[in-house]
């Protein structure tokens, strides 16, 4: 071979190793930009799931006080109906003791008087128990809707997380799958290339290089 030759040779080995490394670098490059997009997924869909639990665990605190304040106005109604129980139970006694005391009887008058005061008392006591069911029931809607919220947030939550887990492993997956192929095109590349090398220099069938065999023709 001519010195032209082997610098031809050599060139064309190091253009075949030279793209075979710029194929391999792209493929590499591919597979750590997918594995970088990956991790944002994950760290997406963790902060999806932690975002998650934090709202519900507020929304179910925020159910838990009102279900308190709920029973609290409950309680609060009956001791408040059950003190307007005694001032009516003091006030008969007082009217009765006092129309004893001015030698009325318990009849006409008198106790029609007393019959109002039972009637207004008791319309007192059920105005405060409905007013405390009606606070309470306010209350425990507010509950039932923190609640609700909580379990909205845990399934968004949830169902985020999911699609990004996705986004994750379709990443992953194309990154091993870039970084096979950057591999593979880069061993193909400098077989190509030593191929095409041997075809241009070496004949298979006489193990004779193309100028040997010009060279045995002209001889003939």
């Amino acid at each position: 071979m001519t010195g032209f030759e082997i610098f031809f040779v050599i060139s064309s080995i190091v253009a075949a190793m030279s793209g075979a490394y710029s194929i391999y670098q792209q493929g590499q490059a591919e597979k750590k930009a997918s594995d970088y997009n990956a991790q944002v997924a994950e760290n997406q869909a963790a902060w999806a799931n932690y975002n998650a639990q934090r709202e519900a665990g507020l929304a179910k605190q925020q159910a838990e006080w009102a279900e308190y304040n709920a029973t609290l106005a409950e309680t609060q109604a009956k001791e408040g109906a059950q003190r307007k129980e005694e001032d009516k139970q003091k006030l008969l006694s007082s009217q009765k003791a006092r129309y004893g005391k001015s030698g009325l009887l318990l009849e006409g008058t008198p106790l029609d008087v007393m019959a109002v005061t039972m009637y207004e008392m008791d319309r007192d006591i059920l105005g405060i128990l409905h007013e405390g069911e009606l606070e309470a029931y306010d209350w425990r809607k507010q509950a039932w809707q923190h609640n609700v919220a909580a379990d909205s947030a845990i399934i968004e939550g949830a169902n985020l997380s999911s699609v990004n887990k996705s986004r994750a492993a379709l990443n992953t997956m194309k990154g091993a799958q870039a970084g096979r192929a950057g591999t593979y095109g880069a061993g193909t590349t400098i077989l190509t290339g030593a191929s095409k090398l041997a075809g241009k220099y070496y004949t298979p069938n006489t193990g004779m290089t193309t100028e040997e065999k010009s060279l045995l023709a002209g001889w003939g």
